[in-house]
């Protein structure tokens, strides 16, 4: 049994949803990685283990914000009791700027259509959202690995438009749309035009949802991108191999064809997508290569998801099947959301979760550059 791991869990997911404070994510990774301070936490009561408020008290006592994670790890666990007292006896409050953001667009067009606005506010929490003019406010587009759909207008028009400024070939590593539908392909085709360099990319699950990833695939080929379905791509003196991949878990907790039929056609088929994968790699004649992948390869970038749902992310016999050849000089991965963002094969090959919720607690740039 795991100790302290719901409280582990609790702060994996804070450093994904708290990206626009690098002290916090550093701190939060801090957390997950220390059992020392891990303990101290779980003595708290659950409702004041929230990293928020354990942070703001820490902060209360002076730790400045750019501290490090060794400067909270002190403040904490060399506690006399005060940091204690001042999180038992306080909350945080989640109605102030935030709450704002869905707000300020309708009042900016009644103050421009009707002029002026005043605003009043009464309540137990008066007065906590009547300055929207002291904020600023940045909208971004929804996150996963893409995820169009059907309500969006031009989601990434913008990054598609601009990433060859810093890169010579775009890789798409599934999930582009929520369930693969025609009409969520056409949306993300409108911005994909906006590309001035090469495009390789796999499916992820969500576009097998519909049941037609076939026409998914087909409208992706039309727009240019180079769909890697059994099929190899050399581009610049690099190559470019993969699939989507399939689930079945890690290591000695990978699935095996043992028992019912149903489970025995479930890892046959797992073997089939490797062997497909295979044969894309076994296709390169290039010394650079790369591995593009949906599903992950390595237990190493499912870090952070709930581990009863490792073996729904990836599957060793991906990182097996890479490990077989010496041209390959990284893999790129999405889908798990909430991993982390590196790890290794067996053999010592760079593995990479480039899912956006992951990116997102990298920097502000929705996407990584690599040299190969």
């Amino acid at each position: 049994m795991e100790l302290f791991s719901g409280t582990r869990q609790t702060y994996a997911e804070f450093a994904t949803q708290a990206t626009d404070s690098p002290t916090f994510v550093t701190w939060t990774r801090g957390v997950v990685e220390d059992p020392e301070v891990l303990a101290w936490l779980g003595t708290l009561p659950p409702l004041k283990q929230q990293p928020n408020l354990v942070f703001a008290a820490a902060r209360w006592h002076g730790l400045p914000d750019d501290a490090t994670y060794a400067d909270l790890r002190e403040v904490l666990l060399g506690d006399d009791g005060s940091v204690r007292a001042t999180i038992l006896s306080r909350a945080t409050q989640t109605n102030e700027a935030g709450r704002m953001a869905t707000l300020l667009p309708l009042l900016r067009q009644v103050s421009v259509e009707d002029g002026p606005i005043a605003l009043l506010e009464v309540g137990a929490s008066g007065g906590l959202t009547l300055h929207p003019d002291r904020w600023s406010y940045r909208y971004r587009t929804p996150q996963g690995d893409l995820h169009v759909g059907e309500g969006h207008d031009r989601p990434y028009r913008e990054l598609f438009d601009r990433v060859h400024e810093d890169a010579d070939v775009l890789v798409l590593c599934g999930d582009l749309t929520n369930f693969g539908k025609a009409r969520e392909v056409e949306i993300l085709l409108e911005d994909l035009r906006g590309c001035q360099i090469p495009m390789v990319g796999v499916l992820g699950n969500h576009e097998h949802e519909c049941g037609e990833p076939e026409t998914v695939t087909e409208m992706l080929c039309d727009a240019g991108v180079k769909m890697l379905t059994g099929q190899a791509y050399e581009i610049e003196g690099v190559g470019f191999a993969g699939g989507k991949g399939f689930i079945g878990g890690f290591g000695r907790y990978m699935l095996s064809p043992f028992g019912e039929a149903s489970v025995k056609a479930f890892v046959q088929e797992a073997v089939e997508d490797a062997n497909h994968i295979e044969n894309s790699i076994r296709m390169l004649r290039t010394q650079r290569s790369v591995v593009v992948l949906h599903y992950s390869p390595v237990v190493d970038t499912v870090m952070g998801e709930p581990p009863e749902i490792h073996a729904f992310l990836g599957s060793s016999r991906l990182g097996e099947t890479i490990d077989r050849y010496d041209n390959i000089s990284l893999v790129v991965h999405g889908h798990a959301h909430r991993g982390a963002p590196e790890g290794r094969t067996n053999k010592g090959t760079p593995v990479y979760n480039v899912a956006l919720p992951v990116l997102r607690t990298l920097g502000e740039t929705p996407y990584r550059v690599f040299e190969v």
